[in-house]
């Protein structure tokens, strides 16, 4: 009876998940980013 509620139910979910992994991705590329340059200002 429920199994449509909670296959939509899971289905959001991985949905945000996803999502929230992809944000994380872009935000470790940017930490990435920015890290190697402060070690540049730091050494120069």
């Amino acid at each position: 009876m429920d199994s449509p509620r909670i296959a939509a139910a899971t289905d959001s979910a991985q949905g945000r998940a996803i999502l929230l992994t992809r944000r994380r991705s872009k935000d470790s590329k940017r930490r990435k980013k920015k890290t190697p340059s402060l070690e540049e200002q730091y050494e120069a």
